[in-house]
């Protein structure tokens, strides 16, 4: 699960994270639902955006059975199929959130941040600013 985080929070090669705006506000560091759906597919990491009658509480099930408690892109391509529920996993386990907490994951226009990106962001700036 970590690998598959690491991978789409990447600053780089991950989904584009930026400062956006949206009705005369803007929301820092944040990347689009859509988005993040559109590069978990390209990336291969899962098969759609959304199974028709999936169950999230069944798919959630299945990944929490990893014998060893990643998730790997084999799991990923055989067991989850649906990317707004694997959305909604990294929302339950505070991976991510909405911008403003208002909605679960969303093959959508909706902006979200990753949280543990935005933690480690923070304990650099502040390790940089003690040592000047």
């Amino acid at each position: 699960m970590r690998e598959v985080f690491e991978r789409m929070s990447h600053p780089t090669t991950g989904v584009e994270v930026r400062n956006r705006r949206w009705l005369l506000r803007t929301y820092d560091r944040c990347f689009v639902g859509s988005e993040l759906v559109d590069w978990l597919i390209h990336n291969q990491l899962v098969q759609t955006r959304k199974v028709r009658g999936s169950s999230l509480t069944h798919s959630l099930t299945r990944l929490s059975l990893a014998r060893d408690g990643h998730l790997t892109r084999r799991n990923l391509v055989n067991e989850y199929q649906d990317a707004v529920a694997l959305g909604n996993m990294y929302l339950q386990k505070h991976y991510l959130h909405h911008v403003t907490r208002d909605h679960t994951f969303k093959d959508e226009n909706l902006y979200y941040r990753f949280v543990v990106r935005l933690v480690i962001e923070r304990e650099l700036s502040v390790i940089a600013r003690t040592r000047h």
